[in-house]
């Protein structure tokens, strides 16, 4: 397994029971992306600041679940729209079950949309059904300022789900919702 992989996307250090080794940087990757890599590229080119995407998909999506947390915990807001496709949610004992109480007490009133998927072939025990319960639990507790949806891509396995869901969650967040049939 990739180790920069491991170590830049996870948070927090991996528990004895875990399959993967990890140190918990998630949130030094974080700030390098917030702090230094997107001024750098706003310093550079035109970039829409107020309307950012961030893409992952399995150790990546979780990543962009952790970064959905660290935005509701400490703002500011970076990304508005997340893409997690098929993430890795099993990571540290399900540790993003906790993401709809983070943002439930979110204080930005800015608007955010996650699109949250898995392959409809992967483990129900280990990968849908986890997903599910965090996509539930965020519709539940999260301000009515965030859109999610939570898609499972039928007779698609984990490998496969990252191509399909950049496709429908760039549709999902640059559709006008009332607009939508």
């Amino acid at each position: 397994m990739d180790s920069l992989r491991v170590r830049d996307y996870l948070y927090p250090a991996a528990t004895p029971g875990d399959e993967v080794k990890a140190s918990g940087g998630g949130p030094a990757f974080y700030d390098f992306l917030h702090k230094e890599l997107i001024p750098r590229i706003d310093s550079s080119y035109r970039t829409d600041q107020q309307n950012r995407t961030l893409e992952g998909h399995s150790f990546g999506g979780y990543f962009c679940l952790y970064a959905l947390w660290r935005q509701a915990e400490q703002g500011p807001t970076v990304f508005k729209n997340f893409l997690a496709a098929s993430p890795s949610v099993w990571y540290h004992n399900f540790y993003m079950d906790t993401l709809g109480i983070k943002l439930k007490s979110r204080v930005s009133k800015d608007s955010i949309s996650l699109y949250m998927t898995v392959g409809g072939s992967e483990d129900p025990k280990w990968d849908i059904a986890p997903g599910k319960k965090i996509a539930d639990e965020i519709k539940k507790l999260a301000p009515p300022n965030m859109r999610l949806e939570y898609t499972i891509f039928s007779n698609t396995g984990h490998m496969d789900v990252a191509a399909i869901s950049a496709i429908k969650g760039l549709q999902y967040f640059f559709t006008d919702p009332s607009k939508e049939e």
